[in-house]
């Protein structure tokens, strides 16, 4: 079976071929579940402050108004 260098922590490693695509593939998972754990971050961030601070276009006279005629 072929052999492969990888490095971890500085240190250099032969192991087996599907032992490097493994460990290959963990560093790409790793990066990609951080990418999209930081952009569901951001989305979530960005819906709280436009849930709890955006500017409404109604005055609570015509929120009260609408409710009460039910419309």
């Amino acid at each position: 079976m072929a052999k492969e260098i990888i490095t971890v922590n500085g240190k250099d490693f032969l192991v087996r071929e599907d032992r490097a695509k493994a460990f290959r593939a963990f560093n790409w998972m790793s990066v990609v579940f951080t990418i999209l754990l930081a952009i569901l971050i951001f989305v979530l961030a960005n819906l709280f402050f436009l849930l709890f601070f955006g500017d409404s276009s109604e005055t609570p006279e015509q929120i009260q108004n609408s409710v009460s005629t039910g419309r």
